[in-house]
């Protein structure tokens, strides 16, 4: 029997890091895949899946008059699924960032500018777009001023007028909040100063209460106390089990490999390696002595 070599987690790794690197991104060395996936999946999170949506407003939406063009223009990209990339906030080209909005309460800011700038960013505004984006739907919320980050009334609108779409969240049973959390609580509890650290910041949760009785969980998953989304964590945590399950898959089949290597007259050496690769939406491994490709599956990690 052949000794088997593959690192199908690395293999993703290094697939990940040129892919980011390629988009302009300045990857650390040193990341453990942990780390590197934390961070690319941060990213993949913060932007917005690309696929026309039916726009829904809020019975209370508000815009600035002023505003109202800008808002339209952007309510059609939103519709006919146009990249939104630009009217997002720049801080999503640092990998290192966290946007704690969207992994409390699952809501994007959108700026409302209509002018390319040169980074590739539309120009900013004073008031931005709140709006949570589903699969095949966006709740636009309101337009507020940017740094509203913190505002709970966010998290009223949608109970208000979509309370199906965040019933997961609910908390049944619960009377409501022992302490009143406001705004400005909420905000502090986000972002805490460690002591001796100059960057980094810890996070503390909270739940919403929207009305007596009512009281919701992060709608967005919520996070870590390193400020790291949960959904984030969660599916980092997932994908690497799956590429560990793709390594398993491969054991399984050597047998099998073989004896269909030796009816083609494939040459077996010593040792067989394996890489995976994508091809498509499948997800592959590639054994780099004969070339022979082992399906694994029609997704991909």
């Amino acid at each position: 029997m052949p000794t088997i070599k593959m690192d199908f987690v690395s293999d993703w790794a290094e697939n990940i890091r040129a892919e980011l690197s390629s988009l302009g991104y300045d990857v650390p060395n040193g990341l453990s895949p942990e780390e590197l996936c934390h961070r690319y999946l941060n990213l993949r999170r913060r932007l917005v899946s690309p696929g026309p949506r039916t726009v829904l407003l809020a019975h209370e939406f508000t815009c600035p008059p002023d505003l109202a063009g800008d808002f339209e223009l952007v309510r059609r990209k939103i519709e006919v699924g146009e990249d939104l990339r630009p009217h997002l906030s720049r801080g999503f080209m640092n990998l290192d960032s966290h946007d704690m909005l969207l992994n409390d309460w699952g809501i994007h800011h959108l700026h409302l500018g209509t002018e390319m700038e040169p980074d590739g960013f539309v120009t900013r505004t004073g008031p931005v777009l709140f709006v949570r984006f589903a699969a095949t739907a966006a709740y636009l919320l309101s337009v507020h001023e940017h740094g509203s980050w913190a505002r709970q009334d966010f998290v009223r609108v949608l109970h208000r007028n979509w309370p199906d779409s965040i019933s997961m969240w609910r908390l049944r049973g619960v009377l409501g909040l022992a302490t009143e959390v406001t705004d400005e609580d909420i905000s502090k509890l986000r972002s805490i100063k460690i002591p001796g650290e100059k960057k980094k910041r810890a996070a503390v949760s909270t739940f919403v209460e929207v009305e007596p009785g009512v009281v919701y969980a992060p709608i967005g998953g919520g996070y870590s106390t390193a400020q790291t989304s949960i959904v984030v964590v969660r599916d980092c945590d997932r994908l690497l089990d799956a590429l560990q399950g793709y390594e398993d898959a491969v054991r399984d089949r050597i047998p099998a490999f073989l004896n269909e290597a030796q009816s083609q007259g494939l040459p077996i050496g010593d040792e067989l390696s394996f890489k995976l690769r994508k091809v498509g939406n499948h997800v592959v491994a590639i054994e780099e002595n004969t070339k022979a490709v082992l399906s694994l599956s029609g997704g991909g990690a």
